[in-house]
């Protein structure tokens, strides 16, 4: 045992990460083993002002040089962070400053994406590795050494973020679809379903680019999903459903607003920080591959990813998520004509991972107190 507290430092920009590590960061909190700064920036600061985490903001445009001078400062031991991919990527700035201070870095991957993206250099021409890389699972760890990186320096620890439904039981999956109906004006009897949207042609560099890349934006998935609601409300007798729109929290909401007002067959929820709330009280959730998507199979609610031309989905392989990758409004339609009839999946079995990743912390900064 280390004969004082491990100083833990933590950083995240993106929601997706923030979310990862923020059930890390409050069970280090709690442990009078450690002292812990948390740092953030964009959409995790008020992600980790919502959990009470106490963050303090760091400006965008800091470098590798103010994270060294921030370490060495604080005298940290070990520090823990997120990935990013937003074109800033502090992570990585603070990577390359722990390489400076000798300070053993975790960092902790939240989905089974980006791989080399979420490291590569601000040239992409080399990938800026941590001490060592938290994946949520087997797949992501034969993804992630199949993209090039050293099998020694990636664990499989579990997506912390998952967690948090371990205390989530049948009575509070059904006071949320009464919630759902109550906030979003859905009658009792109507299937609510929701869409889970993200910001892809921003984050790909805009539509035409988006469509180069995956062959899809946030928007023609969209249009897809309206036509094939519309087959089934024509088609199969399914007349009482109710579309709503899911925004993400690096998504404006002014274009969905507008498209609502023009088209009044589906509703937005505007409000990011309710989305895991209204998913959870839908009756279905459509939407690409976004990681709400997984949540709501764990918990036992229909799901259907859509990664129109797609070879490889990322959900391919998950127990009952239905995946579609054709561009016809028809096979959508009946896959969701299909699901609607259907009894609803069990929940999935998760187990716990903020401790596995804690304790990769403590590995680390106990080795480093001298």
């Amino acid at each position: 045992m280390p004969n004082r507290r491990i100083r833990v430092l933590a950083l995240a920009g993106d929601p997706g990460g923030a979310e990862a590590i923020a059930p890390v960061i409050s069970a280090l909190k709690h442990d009078s083993q450690y002292c812990v700064d948390v740092y953030s920036y964009r959409q995790a600061t008020t992600i980790f002002a919502r959990q009470s985490l106490e963050p303090k903001s760091i400006i965008e445009t800091a470098t590798s040089t103010d994270f060294k001078c921030l370490l060495e400062s604080q005298q940290t031991d070990v520090a823990v962070c997120a990935t990013s991919v937003n074109g800033i990527d502090l992570e990585k700035h603070l990577i390359l400053a722990a390489k400076q201070c000798k300070t053993p870095v975790l960092s902790v991957i939240d989905f089974w994406s980006n791989y080399r993206l979420r490291y590569l250099d601000s040239l992409s021409t080399k990938v800026i590795l941590p001490d060592r890389i938290a994946v949520p699972d087997d797949r992501a760890k034969e993804q992630i050494i199949s993209a090039g990186f050293p099998p020694d320096g990636v664990v499989v620890t579990g997506q912390p973020a998952l967690d948090r439904l371990l205390g989530i039981d049948n009575a509070t999956i059904s006071a949320a679809e009464i919630q759902l109906r109550r906030d979003l004006g859905v009658e009792p009897k109507t299937t609510a379903i929701v869409f889970v949207s993200q910001p892809l042609a921003e984050f790909y560099g805009g539509e035409q680019a988006c469509y180069r890349t995956l062959g899809f934006t946030e928007h023609s998935v969209f249009q897809l999903v309206q036509e094939a609601v519309e087959l089934v409300r024509q088609s199969f007798g399914q007349h009482q459903l109710r579309l709503i729109v899911q925004t993400h929290p690096r998504e404006s909401t002014d274009v969905w607003k507008k498209l609502q007002d023009e088209q009044h067959s589906f509703v937005v929820n505007p409000l990011a920080a309710s989305s895991f709330g209204v998913c959870m009280g839908a009756s279905i959730v459509i939407g690409m591959n976004s990681m709400l998507l997984l949540e709501m199979r764990f918990l036992g609610k229909r799901v259907i990813s859509i990664e129109p031309r797609s070879k490889s989905p990322l959900y391919d392989g998950f127990p009952e998520i239905g995946v579609i990758t054709g561009e016809n409004a028809e096979s959508l339609a009946m896959a969701l004509a299909k699901s609607l009839q259907s009894q609803s999946p069990s929940r999935l079995v998760h187990e716990p991972a903020t401790a596995r990743v804690v304790e990769q912390v403590k590995l680390f900064g106990t080795s480093s107190i001298k």
